[in-house]
C-alpha cells in the first residue's frame, strides 16, 4: 500500500479553495512535526500567477493527463479542493482512473469524538466539532466552523460552508451542499444534490436536487 512519505501531495483547485486547502495542509504538517512533500497544484485552467508566487508554490498543469505527462504521479496523493460537488466527483474519477491515491486533510483544531468515520479525500477545516456515531463519505468538504452532531450521515461529495450547523440524527445524501451559517435540525434528511441557502434554518425534510432558502427554509418557487 502506497504511503505519503514515499511520494507526495498534490491539491486539485487553484482558486480559493485550493490556496486555503494549502494553507489547512500547513498547519497539518507543522502540529505533525513530520514533513510531507507538497509538490504543487493541478487544475483544468491556470490560476492566478501572482498568488501562487506570493505563497511560492507551483502549478503542474491539467490533472487529466497527469501520469502521460509525469510518470511518476502515478504515485502521487491528491486532495480535491473544488467548491462544485459535481465537479469534485468528476475529478476524483479521473484522478483515480490514472491511479493516483485520494488523502484526507483534517485539520489540528478539529474535535473529533468516538466512533467516527472519515472516507478517503474528506477535507475538514479548522475549529471543527463532530460529536459521536458520525459518519462522513468520500470527499466532503467540512469548512471552518462547522458542528455536526450524533449519528449524523453525509454521503460522499458533501459539502459545508463555513459556520454550517448540522444536529444529531441529519443525514445527507450525496452531492448536497449547504451554504454558509445555515442550521440543520434534528432528524432532518437533506436529499441527494439539494442545496440549502445561506442562513437557512432546515426544519423539515428536503427533495433530492431542491433549493431551500429562508427561516424556515422553503423550496425556491
Amino acid at each position: 500500500m502506497k504511503h505519503i512519505s514515499d511520494s507526495g501531495l498534490v491539491i486539485v483547485g487553484t482558486g480559493g479553495s485550493g490556496r486555503e486547502t494549502y494553507a489547512l495542509f500547513q498547519d497539518l504538517t507543522h502540529s505533525l512535526e513530520r514533513f510531507i512533500n507538497f509538490l504543487g497544484f493541478l487544475a483544468i485552467d491556470p490560476p492566478d500567477q501572482d498568488s501562487f508566487d506570493r505563497l511560492g508554490v507551483a502549478y503542474l498543469g491539467d490533472p487529466r493527463d497527469i501520469t502521460s505527462r509525469v510518470a511518476e504521479a502515478i504515485d502521487w496523493f491528491y486532495c480535491l479542493a473544488l467548491g462544485n460537488p459535481l465537479h469534485r466527483r468528476a475529478m476524483d474519477e479521473v484522478l483515480f482512473n490514472q491511479g493516483l491515491h485520494p488523502m484526507s486533510l483534517v485539520h489540528p483544531t478539529v474535535l473529533v469524538g468516538p466512533d467516527v468515520e472519515i472516507s478517503d479525500g474528506a477535507i475538514i477545516c479548522a475549529n471543527t466539532v463532530i460529536t459521536t456515531n458520525v459518519r462522513i463519505g468520500k470527499s466532503v468538504q467540512i469548512n471552518i466552523g462547522c458542528v455536526v452532531g450524533h449519528d449524523a450521515r453525509m454521503g460522499d461529495y458533501v459539502t459545508l460552508a463555513q459556520g454550517v450547523n448540522v444536529a444529531g440524527n441529519v443525514t445527507i445524501g450525496d452531492n448536497a451542499t449547504i451554504f454558509t451559517r445555515a442550521v440543520v435540525l434534528p432528524g432532518v434528511n437533506i436529499g441527494a444534490g439539494a442545496v440549502v441557502g445561506a442562513g437557512a434554518v432546515v426544519v423539515e425534510d428536503i427533495a433530492p436536487n431542491t433549493t431551500v432558502v429562508g427561516v424556515p427554509a422553503k423550496p425556491l418557487a
